[in-house]
């Protein structure tokens, strides 16, 4: 599977030209188109409050014309695959740099083998233990997210389709699991700006997929994205690897139920079982 950075689409042809001389190739390659400019918004974009159903990568909001074909498409790429062939299946071969594009995919499509051409080095680079270190961090901060009280939702975008959405989504399912959410509308976030609000254990970063992962090493709270808060908030989630940076993604799923914090569940990040104090109060006045 060929994949690329936008700034290259138009040497594909060539690639592909290139590539299709060469008899000694039998390989099955595909190759990604650019996305088209104009897109019918599908009919359940207006359903809230729901758990991805997705799997290796698949557009929630494109849909193949043809039966037999499956369709994807990340970072303005799309691409088809036949029914019954998974990403995992394929090695995927990207042209560009080390950037924010790549690194969507590389999360993305954890389990595939990867390399990446940078045409501007002219040099072929496999080796990707540094970035494989980052699903590491992202799961631990999804434990985190777990022990936190209050949580910031950052509105990064007002421009991309459903992000208005997105954001009753995540108050209502942050509300639900026993914790308090705030809304914040900011450009990209920095320590310096986050640094107004230190009440807030940990932030929910609403944006497109190329901005949506921060490394947030120097932040005084972390910053995860809205399909870790799906995890870390909704009942019986758990990562099974898969990773979703569209936001859109997760609007168009099913219903999600978020979790009750009555009961003491065990915490990673302080070892040992722990009670929702928010929770307790909340069960208190209703008693």
């Amino acid at each position: 599977m060929v994949l690329y950075g936008l700034e290259y689409a138009h040497a594909i042809t060539e690639i592909k030209a290139s590539v299709g001389a060469q008899a000694c190739f039998e390989l099955e390659v595909h190759y990604a188109d650019i996305m088209s400019p104009i897109i019918t918004p599908p009919e359940t974009l207006s359903s809230m409050n729901e758990q991805p159903e997705l799997s290796d990568g698949q557009c929630a909001n494109v849909r193949s014309t043809q039966e037999s074909y499956a369709t994807y498409c990340i970072g303005g790429l799309t691409w088809t695959l036949p029914v019954g062939r998974r990403m995992k299946d394929y090695l995927i071969f990207y042209v560009g740099s080390d950037d924010p594009a790549f690194a969507n995919i590389l999360m993305t499509y954890n389990a595939c083998e990867i390399v990446r051409y940078d045409a501007t080095e002219d040099l072929l680079v496999k080796d990707f233990s540094q970035q494989k270190r980052i699903l590491k961090r992202r799961y631990f901060l999804i434990e985190k997210a777990k022990d936190a009280s209050i949580i910031g939702i950052l509105v990064g975008t007002l421009g991309v389709a459903g992000y208005l959405h997105m954001i009753h989504q995540m108050k209502d399912l942050i509300t639900r699991a026993g914790k308090k959410a705030y809304t914040f509308v900011m450009g990209r976030p920095n320590p310096a700006k986050l640094a107004n609000f230190p009440e807030c254990d940990i932030f929910v970063y609403v944006s497109c997929a190329q901005t949506a992962l921060l490394d947030s090493k120097e932040f005084l709270a972390p910053v995860i994205t809205p399909f870790e808060a799906m995890i870390a908030f909704g009942r019986g989630s758990e990562w099974t690897g898969a990773y979703v940076t569209e936001f859109q993604d997760l609007i168009t799923s099913s219903p999600m139920e978020a979790k009750n914090q009555s009961e003491a569940r065990f915490s990673f990040i302080q070892g040992g079982y722990v009670e929702d104090v928010e929770q307790q109060e909340v069960e208190e006045v209703e008693d």
